[in-house]
């Protein structure tokens, strides 16, 4: 595991950007609460940055993360960051919710029928894809990078499971369980 604590020029990019961004979509994702889905935005972006300053120094020219703003209909879904071999997802978790339901990542499904879905996690699976799995602690403002696994261990041990609240599997969502992650006695990617 690893623990960075974020810098006030770092929450205040972050908290801007969750501020701004657009996230009316989530709607037809059962998601409803406006102020769940800011904080949501900017547990993500700070799990952005934590991955970021992991892997830094272990990525050849590795992209910082993106906080341009888009409109819905051209919203990215690329990686969140990209290098010399290695295209990054990141996952963040808010320590609540971890507190709540345990340290568990949700992603958005799709199965071809749903116009926004991680379609580069579940359709256009490629080498040196890697997904790095975050927990973010808002009250202290510090960052815990659990673990960072190939998209390939993800699928082949069958780790994408229905989430434990029924509203988000209602909404077509799947969730990788830490404790399954765990199991396997995984090594760190990006060491």
């Amino acid at each position: 595991m690893y623990l960075y604590k974020f810098d006030e020029q770092e929450i205040n990019k972050c908290r801007e950007f969750s501020e701004k961004i657009d996230t009316s979509f989530y709607a037809a994702r059962n998601q409803f609460d406006n102020e769940k889905r800011k904080n949501d935005q900017l547990v993500g972006k700070l799990g952005e940055i934590l991955s970021f300053n992991y892997l830094k120094d272990k990525v050849n020219n590795l992209t910082y993360p993106d906080f341009k703003i888009y409109d819905k209909k051209n919203k990215s879904w690329d990686f969140d960051l990209k290098g010399d071999k290695a295209n990054i997802h990141v996952k963040s978790q808010n320590i609540i919710q971890s507190n709540r339901y345990g340290e568990s990542w949700i992603f958005q499904a799709g199965n071809k029928k749903y116009k926004n879905y991680d379609k580069e996690i579940f359709d256009k699976i490629s080498d040196n894809q890697y997904v790095c799995f975050c927990i973010v602690d808002l009250k202290e403002f510090v960052g815990y990078l659990k673990i960072i696994v190939s998209l390939d261990v993800l699928h082949n041990n069958n780790l994408f499971k229905l989430p434990k609240l029924e509203k988000l599997q209602q909404a077509n969502k799947l969730a990788v369980y830490y404790s399954d992650l765990k199991s396997l006695n995984l090594e760190f990617a990006f060491k």
